[in-house]
């Protein structure tokens, strides 16, 4: 059972070496920020125009509320010099009522799955 596991070990590493990096959707850090909060803010009207996908509705066991968004980078670990930035939506929620036992959080949902750039 060993044996197979370290002659599939050459076959991995060659995969993950080989791997083509992320494709370019902006041309620089700038673009992806301002491609991103072009999805957040259209993502959020959608929202507002259609309630049964608002995720900060409020129902008779909790109440949310938006505390912000934004949009993060992240270093691509595989790929030298690439980067992606996600949207984020972060929201409070709070119980209802005293008699629930779940504490407030706060929660988020990704907005805007990302733009590529290399810098």
């Amino acid at each position: 059972m060993r044996i197979k596991h370290l002659l599939l070990l050459p076959l991995l590493l060659g995969l993950v070496a080989c791997s083509t990096p992320p494709e370019i959707t902006a041309t620089s850090r700038k673009d992806a920020f301002a491609k991103c909060f072009a999805d957040i803010d259209e993502t959020m009207a959608e929202m507002r125009a259609n309630p049964s996908m608002n995720v900060l509705r409020d129902s008779k066991y909790e109440t949310r509320t938006k505390l912000k968004t934004y949009c993060k980078p992240m270093k691509d670990k595989q790929h030298e010099g690439y980067w992606t930035v996600l949207g984020y939506l972060e929201f409070l929620v709070e119980p209802t009522d005293a008699a629930f036992t779940a504490e407030s959080k706060v929660d988020r949902v990704i907005l805007s799955y990302g733009y590529n750039w290399k810098e």
